[in-house]
């Protein structure tokens, strides 16, 4: 009887232990390995972006000098409020004028998505507003300078208001607001 006892137990018993310790740890191995794949395929995306990053810091270093202060002045890495309006008003002063107001706002920081991942961007957006007593004219100039200015710049809006007082006369001036977005790198 024990004979066929004992076998019979001990095949109950693989039976038992694989259901309850050999198959569990075989599927958690299987959740492992999925992830180890996924954990491989991260780290080639990081060895890229490393490499990546390596190239592009050689071609930063193999800039002149000159290159990376006009890289900078185009794209600085902050923005002087004081010296961005020093700038504009010294082009207005060169068609006999000034700066009647200005005004410097920094864009709030949004966040993009792309896929799973939530990015920000590599750049901050400073918006500047002034107005300027002007004829057509030379306003046209004005912004043309602007333009060939070294400063990346993009006019959002231009508001030309006659000097017409409340009782309609002619109080012998052209005030123009403009406003433009320049930026900065993060």
């Amino acid at each position: 009887m024990f004979k066929i006892l004992i076998p019979i137990l001990s095949l109950a018993a693989a039976i038992g232990l694989y259901f309850v310790h050999i198959e569990p740890t075989l599927a958690d191995i299987k959740i492992i390995k999925e992830r180890e794949s996924e954990f491989d395929e991260a780290l080639e995306k990081a060895r890229q972006l490393e490499d990546i990053k390596e190239r592009l810091s050689t071609q930063i270093l193999s800039f002149g000098e000159e290159e990376l202060e006009t890289l900078e002045k185009f794209l600085p890495s902050a923005v002087d409020d004081v010296h961005l309006i020093f700038d504009v008003n010294s082009i207005a002063e060169q068609y006999g004028t000034s700066l009647i107001s200005a005004e410097v706002a920094v864009e709030k920081v949004t966040q993009r998505r792309s896929g799973d991942t939530t990015l920000e961007k590599p750049y901050q957006t400073v918006i500047f507003t002034f107005s300027v007593n002007m004829d057509y004219k030379k306003f046209l100039e004005f912004i043309s300078d602007l333009e060939r200015s070294i400063r990346l710049m993009d006019v959002s809006r231009i508001h030309f208001s006659t000097g017409i007082d409340a009782q309609g006369f002619d109080l012998g001036r052209n005030v123009i607001e403009v406003q433009f977005n320049t930026y900065s790198s993060n």
